[in-house]
């Protein structure tokens, strides 16, 4: 088998990045040194240079003090060294003016004769507390100059509101709880940000292996999905297991919600049979559990009477009874032979619907002209030559339809277009999601400010029947719990 895998891998270069160090009384020496840890580690990541990426610091409590700009240090090591040769005052409890350390950056660091380039820029403020002076004019100021502005919070003693004000949007805020996971927040905040490169590995092996995904969905756009199987005679047992493995493949990359994408199925042989509607289950894996849960009957070759299922399609399943919303509409026909009656009319009033209908056959026993009356266009029929090929064919056709125009948006940019995102105003304290012009609900992979990430959204603590694992900022997530009972047994030993 051959094995194509596409990475993407975002970090900074030729951005200006600078840091606000907040060092009030509140901070304290001990904290301090972990802040200088933090902020040093990650600029040892950076490609730091002339022409690539440049840093500077300043720290405030009070009063403001310039530490270095962007065009003092050249290498990631001197800058690095800068940092921790840096002193906390701690001979008394200095306030916090976080207002006038703003504008003291605006002043004194953003212009060409502190080595600022006037482009892409990223500043971190960082602060313990709340200001002890207006930040309101000072961060429109700051702002106004183009730099995208981060705002981490440590403690509870911060103020959610203020930093809002400060950073350049929602999803540039970053709550932590103590400064001991300040490391980890600047880290990932910084590999999230700005440019992404696509490395594509190509791997050609004869080992059969097996992948558990646990990547979020790929939409979760109000779509209803319904699938029209054939259950006849001609298909038996052992194939007719293909087409459900094929059927869960597709529905795994969803993201079923009572929102999002719904799912329904029928089967079909001379009779017809409603196996669930689109308001039965609202998650992927109650549909995927329904699809396996079928039973192929053996018990005679039934005949195929596939016009007779498409009108029962409409009528029983596009419906609002059915939970059908009457919006986008794709309906997949799978069959592996010819109709037994005609299919003219029920493909009419199936088309009727407004309905997207894509018709697939199985082997050289189908009639192309057939499924061309039934397909809404001669594009949306496909034909394979077995039911080994049904899986690919049904997940490439569901992607192109339902998935091509979603990406991840990881921090504040998507992958790969890198176009200008947030999770967090629809799945809040969200880091990294699926994003279709909007954030996909119920699609977060990666939670910030120390939440648990579970089934797609950010928890404050996970539920009875799971356990809280990771670690950092932006790690954490709850995990399902198994249960086993082992069978009793009976050891003797003999010595």
């Amino acid at each position: 088998t051959t094995t194509t895998t596409t990475t993407f891998t975002c970090g900074l270069n030729m951005v200006d990045v600078g840091f606000i160090l907040d060092v009030s009384g509140s901070v304290g020496p001990a904290n301090f040194a972990l802040v200088q840890s933090a902020v040093a580690d990650t600029v040892r990541t950076l490609n730091v240079g002339l022409d690539a990426v440049r840093i500077s610091l300043m720290t405030y409590h009070a009063q403001q003090f310039f530490q270095f700009d962007f065009n003092d240090f050249m290498t990631s090591a001197d800058v690095a060294s800068a940092i921790e040769a840096i002193m906390y005052d701690d001979s008394q409890q200095y306030g916090t003016a976080t207002g006038a350390a703003l504008d003291f950056f605006v002043d004194n660091f953003l212009n060409a004769g502190a080595g600022w380039r006037g482009a892409d820029s990223i500043v971190y403020v960082i602060t313990d507390g709340q200001s002890q002076d207006s930040v309101n004019a000072a961060a429109a100021r700051l702002q106004a100059t183009g730099v995208q502005v981060v705002a981490l919070g440590i403690t509870s003693a911060v103020n959610d509101a203020e930093l809002n004000v400060i950073a350049s949007s929602p999803a540039d805020v970053i709550l932590v709880a103590d400064f001991n996971l300040v490391a980890s927040a600047i880290q990932e905040d910084v590999n999230n940000r700005d440019t992404c490169t696509t490395t594509t590995t190509t791997t050609t092996t004869t080992t059969t292996t097996t992948t558990t995904s646990t990547s979020a969905p790929c939409s979760s756009r109000p779509i209803d999905l319904l699938f029209v199987v054939d259950v006849s005679g001609s298909v038996g047992a052992s194939n007719f297991a293909l087409v459900q493995s094929a059927l869960s493949d597709a529905v795994s990359l969803l993201g079923v919600t009572s929102t999002g994408v719904q799912v329904a199925l029928m089967t079909y042989h001379s009779e017809q049979f409603l196996q669930f509607d689109f308001n039965d289950y609202t998650t992927a894996t109650e549909v995927v559990n329904a699809i396996n849960a079928l039973v192929y009957d053996d018990s005679r070759l039934f005949g195929t009477a596939t016009g007779a299922a498409l009108s029962f399609a409409e009528a029983n399943l596009l419906q609002a009874s059915a939970g059908w919303r009457g919006g986008e509409t794709l309906v997949y026909v799978i069959t592996d032979g010819q109709s037994q009656d005609t299919v003219d009319a029920g493909a009419a009033q199936l088309k009727g619907s407004g309905a997207t209908v894509v018709a697939i056959g199985i082997t050289n026993a189908v009639n192309i002209n057939e499924l061309e009356t039934i397909a809404s266009t001669a594009d949306d029929v496909s034909v394979v030559t077995d039911f080994a090929q049904l899986s690919n064919t049904i997940t490439t056709n569901v992607d192109s339809r339902i998935c091509a125009t979603v990406e991840t948006c990881d921090g504040i940019t998507t992958v790969p277009s890198g176009l200008a995102c947030s999770c967090r105003p629809d799945i809040a304290n969200c880091q990294t999601c699926l994003f279709d012009t909007i954030p996909i609900l119920n699609s977060c992979s990666k939670c910030r400010n120390s939440k648990y990430l579970l089934d797609g959204n950010c928890v404050d603590v996970c539920p009875v029947g799971y356990v809280e694992t990771g670690s950092g900022t932006f790690g954490l997530e709850c995990v399902a719990v198994v249960t086993t009972t082992a069978a009793a047994t009976t050891t003797t030993t003999t010595t």
